[in-house]
């Protein structure tokens, strides 16, 4: 074999890694979205009878100190972070994908205003700009979405 012979490479074991993925993302939209199906506990209901109480059947993560229902909590607010990043991905994408055909369509001047802006935004830290945001107006969720769509 000559070092000019071309060795296909062998194939990756990816399959099994995209299944394993897809395995953990289906498991936590189950664990998300099936309370709102079949009828959940209120992540808000408190019951101070149950404060601090350990894990049961019924609720495998157990109670806060207010009472309420970690597992129901948990649920919710991956609902919500599923949600705002799904979200954010999109509004994000669609003025990106705009800006990049009208920038490589016309060229020129409006190419380099079009990368100074996106520099602009890519030079400031983007955790930085979300935690401005949000101590802007905390306990908002329209806030953290628009910081992490400007990020994105």
């Amino acid at each position: 074999m000559t070092t000019f012979d071309y060795v296909a490479p062998r194939p990756a074991r990816w399959p099994v890694r995209r299944i394993i993925g897809a395995t953990i993302l289906l498991a936590l939209l189950v664990f998300a979205f099936l309370p709102l199906l079949i009828g959940g506990a209120d992540p808000l209901k408190q019951s101070l009878r149950l404060t601090l109480q350990g894990p049961t059947a019924a609720d495998w993560f157990g109670y806060d100190h207010l009472g309420r229902s970690m597992q129901a909590r948990l649920a919710a607010a991956l609902r919500l972070s599923l949600g705002l990043a799904l979200l954010s991905v999109f509004t994000a994408m669609i003025p990106g994908v705009l800006l990049g055909v009208l920038a490589a369509w016309r060229g020129g001047f409006v190419d380099r205003a079009v990368g100074a802006v996106s520099e602009a935004f890519l030079a400031l830290p983007g955790l930085l700009l979300v935690l401005m945001l949000t101590a802007i107006v905390p306990d908002n969720p329209a806030m953290l979405y628009i910081g992490i769509s400007l990020v994105l």
